[in-house]
């Protein structure tokens, strides 16, 4: 996985506000989410594929055009059994991540691993579609598949954009999240009032 220092650097500083607050945090290795963005992205594009793709393309641009193909790209297109074996595989991804959960009920983790994504950065071919989803922005897919409760909060800015952080919890516990982006927010400040001091 590439990286941005200065955007790792504002997630270890979410980090810091969290231990400021009484959290307990730690840096520990989570359950596989290699594995994990790759099932959202088979999924979700087959059953784009089978339900909406040949609607969607009746009516969109060229540039979203572009993008989603450059997504059905990275995906592997199922078939009735494997979609079947994706649904259990996910049932056992949830599994693993609700067991870990147990012990750590909150998980701090990145929006992006890279600097915010430059508008239309979508529109940069299939390889910039790959690098923005599959590297900079996995962890958001992977807790989606997942369908685990996050929180996002503004942590700062790197090189004149926002970076966020987001909170992942267990099911049925986005109070814990939401306290947990609170207590970073009353930190790292409210940071819509300084983007927009620079209008």
């Amino acid at each position: 996985m590439v990286t941005d220092r200065g955007v790792i650097a504002l997630q270890r500083k979410a980090a810091d506000h969290l231990a400021d607050a009484g959290y307990a945090v730690s840096e520990v290795d989570v359950p596989d989410l290699n594995k994990v963005w790759q099932l959202w992205c088979d999924l979700i594009m087959t059953e784009t594929r089978v339900l909406q793709q040949d609607q969607m393309l009746a009516v969109s641009s060229a540039d979203f055009q572009k993008t989603f193909h450059g997504f059905i790209a990275l995906a592997n297109q199922l078939d009735q059994a494997g979609y079947m074996k994706a649904i259990a595989a996910r049932s056992g991804h949830i599994r693993n991540w609700m067991t870990f959960l147990e012990q750590y009920p909150l998980v701090l983790m990145p929006t992006t691993v890279r600097k915010t994504p430059e508008v239309n950065a979508d529109l940069g071919g299939d390889q910039r579609v790959k690098d923005l989803f599959w590297n900079d922005l996995r962890f958001i897919s992977s807790m989606n598949v997942l369908g685990l409760p996050a929180a996002v909060v503004p942590v700062g800015l790197h090189e004149g954009l926002p970076v966020g952080v987001q909170i992942v919890g267990s099911r049925y516990r986005e109070d814990m999240c939401l306290d947990a982006a609170e207590a970073i927010e009353r930190k790292a400040g409210i940071l819509t009032r300084q983007l927009w001091e620079r209008r």
